[in-house]
């Protein structure tokens, strides 16, 4: 049985020519190729794209990169959301044993409080921050901004959803795009 490729459209900011290139990697594509998991059956994967911490600090995110400035998927957003539901809960987790081969020492204190910052949407106009205008959570932000926001220095600006009710806004202004 031969599936289509997953393919993505992308419009060029500055010729406006439209491509489709197909999306995934040869493990994507070959989920995709089996029956036996159709989604058809219901089976549906997505991956995230960065898991972004900073070791020292103890803070944590979720990044999904999306390139030509391209959406969230129906699936994405229902996944993603229900990833961040369930990390949520406990803004701050504690850790009473590191795994082996963990990056920690043994001269960390432990328990660990673990602070979760969110799950966030960085899109770019072409590829990366060299080539084109970049939005994070829908907003226009620049190189300087996306360095404080990667280093876990902005808070309160839209940017981290701290709270539940931002989170879920910003969810919902996402769905809203898709259909």
């Amino acid at each position: 049985m031969t599936k289509r490729a997953m393919m993505i459209t992308i419009q060029c900011p500055h010729c406006n020519n439209v491509f489709e290139i197909e999306a995934g990697t040869p493990f994507s594509k070959w989920l995709r190729d089996q029956p036996e998991i159709s989604s058809k059956l219901g089976y549906i994967t997505n991956n995230i794209d960065y898991v972004w911490e900073n070791f020292k600090k103890r803070e944590w995110m979720l990044i999904e990169e999306k390139q030509y400035r391209s959406s969230l998927s129906e699936s994405q957003v229902g996944q993603f959301y229900r990833i961040y539901q369930a990390v949520s809960k406990e803004k701050e987790v504690d850790i009473k044993k590191e795994p082996k081969g963990s990056k920690f020492k043994e001269d960390i204190d432990l328990p660990i409080k673990w602070k979760f910052k969110g799950f966030h949407l960085l899109q770019f106009e072409i590829t990366n921050p060299e080539d084109g205008r970049m939005w994070l959570n829908g907003e226009l932000i620049e190189k300087d901004k996306l360095f404080a926001f990667l280093r876990f220095d902005i808070y309160r600006n839209g940017l981290y959803f701290e709270d539940k009710d931002n989170t879920e806004l910003w969810f919902e202004k996402v769905v809203k795009r898709i259909k």
